[in-house]
């Protein structure tokens, strides 16, 4: 039986290496193909165990100092069970996520994320965070993931994992089924994208450049969401 001591460990894809108890630790379960390309994150021993059998390589880390590099470019929701995103991932990122954006010195991408988001809104927005996200995005991604997570696992969300300014939010009755109300907000975005564009285009500083740049990848993947929103609401 594979025992899960630091001696089965592959230590050399990962950047900060800790030398603590195993049972404080999720597991990091890479493909066995030499790719480095990361297919799970558990806290099942078990688990863990069974992908160290199968030649499967496994690095053991605390959550969140470093699932902050590994997850660049990675979508959560499709490398962590729901077990261990509600018991350990989930909230340890949330509380992370909550200093940062005590502390930030710029904004998050959404500084605000309805639970009833459309899941098929969630994993878009995932995508385009998880791509190249700031710290003051952490809390976003968090509540982004529980949305998704929800629904794959036939749950509601955990409203404990969102900030207040969004549990006061609702998609369903601020946009659901309203054409008239999603074809006022598409109107409002394409200002928002011309505003913000032209920002981009004449910033003379590489901070400027960026949150413009943020800010019209945000109103686009938002007017994607109003365009499907309104072809499911035309009869």
């Amino acid at each position: 039986m594979a025992r899960l001591e630091r001696g089965f460990f592959s230590l050399a894809d990962c950047p900060d290496r800790y030398e603590v108890d195993l049972e404080s630790f999720i597991h990091l379960i890479y493909e066995k193909d030499g790719s480095r390309r990361l297919i799970k994150v558990t806290s099942d021993d078990n688990e863990a165990r069974a992908a160290l059998l199968r030649g499967q390589e496994v690095i053991n880390h605390q959550p969140v100092s470093i699932l902050f590099l590994v997850l660049k470019g990675v979508n959560p929701a499709e490398c962590i069970d729901d077990g261990t995103w509600s018991n350990v991932v989930g909230p340890s990122m949330k509380a992370v996520g909550d200093r940062y954006g005590n502390d930030a010195h710029q904004s998050a991408m959404w500084d605000g994320v309805p639970p009833d988001l459309p899941a098929p809104f969630a994993y878009k927005r995932l995508q385009l965070l998880t791509a190249d996200y700031l710290a003051e995005d952490i809390t976003t991604i968090v509540e982004l993931t529980e949305i998704v997570m929800a629904i794959k696992n036939g749950r509601e969300p955990d409203r404990s994992l969102f900030r207040e300014k969004s549990v006061g939010l609702s998609w369903s009755k601020d946009l659901g089924g309203d054409a008239e109300r999603l074809q006022i907000c598409m109107q409002h975005n394409l200002e928002l994208q011309d505003k913000y564009f032209s920002l981009r285009d004449a910033a003379t500083d590489i901070a400027q450049q960026r949150f413009a740049q943020r800010m019209c990848d945000r109103l686009e993947s938002e007017q994607r969401e109003l365009l499907i929103s309104v072809a499911r609401t035309t009869p």
